[in-house]
C-alpha cells in the first residue's frame, strides 16, 4: 500500500525575498506597527507554513546576532527547530541516489560572511541533524585573490576595506543571489530597502550594486521563473510592481534601480582586471543598461508575465497592486497551485 503524502508543497523549493523597507517609506502600512517586527513575523509565518506543507526553504540570511554569535532567538534557529518537529510528524524518505534526506533549509552566505564555526555548538548541532545547510558563495571569477579568512582574520579584515575587497563583496552578493535563484522554484518578492537616497548612496561601507530584491527578481525572470511581486509593504518590491504596472514612480523610488555612482565607478574600474561577462551583473546606470528599463520592457507584455505566474492578467494585476498583503499572498499561492496543476486556472479568481 502506497504512503500518499497529501502536503501541498512536498519537494518544492521556495525562496522569500522579503525585508523591511526604509524607515521613512511612505507606503508602509502604519497599522502593522514596527517594520522589522512585522516583517520578521510575516517571514516566519510564511516560511513555517511552507515547511509544514513539505517544502524546502532557500534563504540568504545572516545567522549572527549583534555580537557576531549564532542568534539563538533568530529566525533560522526557530525555523530549524520547527522543521525538526514537522519531520518527526511526517518522516521523509532518503534520496534514492545519495541515501540522504535533504535538509529542509538551505541558507547561503555571500563572502566574506562565513558559516558558524565549530565553537557554535547549537548551530553545528542543527547542521549535523540535517535540519539546515549553510553554504558560503564566493565572488565568481575572483576565487584566487581572496585571503584565507580563518588563517589570518586581521589580514582578511584589512582586505575587505580595500577597493578590491569591496568589489569582491559586491560580486559575492550578486553570485549568491544567482545561486539563490538557481536553487529555487518559486520566490516571493515583498518590501525591501533601497529607495531612500541615503541607503543607496552609503558606499563604500555598504557597497552594493543593487538591492537584493531587484537582483533576485531579474535573475528569477531570466531563469524563466514566475515574478510573484507584491507592493503591499512598499519598498523596493513596490517600485518593481509600479514599474510593471507602468505607474509613475514616487520621488526617489527610481533609486532602487540605479547603482550608486561611486559603486558604479568602482565596478567599472575593477572590472578591467576582473571582467564581468554578463551585463545583468554589471552596474545599473542611466544611459546604459539599467534595472528600471529592464522591468519597463517586461511591463509591455504583462499577459506573458501573468501566464508564467499561473494567473490570468486581471489576477496578476491585483497581486501586484493590492495594498493588502494577505490578498497578494493568496494570488501568489494560487499561481503556484495553478502552475503545478493542483487546481484549474481561474478556480481561485
Amino acid at each position: 500500500m502506497m504512503n500518499f503524502d497529501s502536503r501541498k508543497y512536498v519537494g518544492l523549493r521556495f525562496g522569500l525575498s522579503v525585508s523591511a523597507p526604509d524607515e521613512d517609506d511612505p507606503d508602509w502600512p502604519k497599522a502593522l506597527g514596527d517594520k522589522n517586527r512585522a516583517v520578521n513575523r510575516f517571514v516566519y509565518d510564511e516560511a513555517n507554513n511552507f515547511l509544514l506543507e513539505g517544502a524546502r526553504l532557500v534563504l540568504g540570511h545572516s545567522w549572527k546576532d549583534s555580537l557576531g554569535r549564532w542568534d539563538e532567538d533568530g529566525i533560522l534557529n526557530h525555523l530549524a527547530r520547527d522543521a525538526r518537529i514537522f519531520r518527526q510528524l511526517k518522516p521523509e524518505k532518503p534520496d534514492p541516489i545519495t541515501g540522504i534526506v535533504p535538509p529542509p533549509i538551505l541558507n547561503f552566505l555571500a563572502w566574506p560572511d562565513q558559516p558558524p564555526p565549530v565553537s557554535e555548538a547549537l548551530a553545528r548541532r542543527l547542521v549535523q541533524q540535517g535540519l539546515i545547510q549553510i553554504l558560503q558563495v564566493l565572488p565568481r571569477g575572483m576565487e584566487d585573490v581572496l585571503p584565507d579568512l580563518e588563517a589570518d582574520g586581521e589580514k582578511a579584515k584589512a582586505f575587505s576595506q580595500t577597493d578590491l575587497g569591496q568589489f569582491a563583496r559586491i560580486r559575492a552578493l550578486t553570485s549568491m543571489r544567482r545561486e539563490l535563484v538557481r536553487q529555487t522554484e518559486y520566490r516571493l518578492f515583498v518590501g525591501g530597502p533601497g529607495i531612500n537616497l541615503n541607503t543607496m548612496m552609503s558606499a563604500p561601507a555598504g557597497a552594493r550594486r543593487l538591492p537584493g530584491i531587484v537582483e533576485e527578481a531579474i535573475f528569477s525572470h531570466e531563469a524563466g521563473q514566475p515574478l510573484f511581486v507584491s507592493s503591499a509593504l512598499g519598498g523596493t518590491a513596490k517600485a518593481i510592481a509600479d514599474t510593471l504596472l507602468q505607474r509613475k514612480l514616487k520621488m526617489n523610488a527610481d533609486r532602487a534601480f540605479i547603482t550608486a555612482p561611486e559603486v558604479a565607478e568602482l565596478m567599472t574600474r575593477m572590472s578591467e582586471k576582473y571582467p564581468i561577462s554578463d551585463i545583468l551583473e554589471g552596474p545599473s546606470v542611466r544611459g546604459g543598461w539599467n534595472a528600471e528599463d529592464y522591468f519597463g520592457k517586461l511591463s509591455l507584455n504583462l499577459d506573458l508575465l501573468a501566464k508564467n505566474a499561473g494567473l490570468d492578467t486581471d489576477g496578476y494585476v491585483q497581486m501586484l497592486a493590492t495594498p493588502i498583503l494577505d490578498v497578494a499572498m493568496g494570488w501568489m499561492l494560487s499561481g503556484v497551485s495553478n502552475l503545478r496543476g493542483l487546481v484549474r486556472p481561474g478556480q481561485f479568481h
